[in-house]
């Protein structure tokens, strides 16, 4: 039941993440969009959660390269996707990650960080969907 509870815990995790960026997404598509569904408020305000997002990330590269243990096992398998999907070592995605972190700040995301953010995005729903069958297997 532990290893229930803990495939649980992680798909839980990987779905409120997941859901954070994909409203970062959204968020992103709206501001170059003429149909704006979302007000001017709530860009800022989900575009403030990327912001948020791509810190913890950067964290967890930087603790990478430092070769420190790292706290959350999620967020290490996340960064280790993002590594392989992107092609950079972990030092040049702890840059990628800073600077996208900055533009989210100031509200104005660049091509290369929304590209980004698509591939994190599509990692975060494999890991996520593997940890749901896991789940779904040890039920039954």
């Amino acid at each position: 039941m532990t290893n229930i509870w803990l495939l649980s815990r992680e798909s839980m995790k990987g779905m409120d993440l997941l859901t954070i960026a994909v409203d970062v997404l959204h968020a992103c598509e709206q501001l170059s969009s003429k149909e704006k569904v979302l007000s001017k408020e709530e860009i800022e305000q989900k575009l403030d959660k990327g912001f948020e997002l791509f810190e913890m990330l950067e964290k967890v590269a930087k603790d990478q390269i430092s070769k420190k243990y790292p706290k959350d096992l999620y967020l290490l398998m996340v960064v280790e996707a993002l590594e392989q999907a992107t092609g950079l070592p972990p030092s040049e995605l702890a840059q990628k990650l800073h600077k996208g972190k900055l533009e989210f700040k100031a509200k104005t995301p660049s091509e290369e960080t929304k590209d980004i953010l698509k591939k994190l995005t599509q990692k975060m729903m494999g890991i996520t969907s593997r940890s749901v069958d896991a789940i779904s297997t040890a039920l039954h």
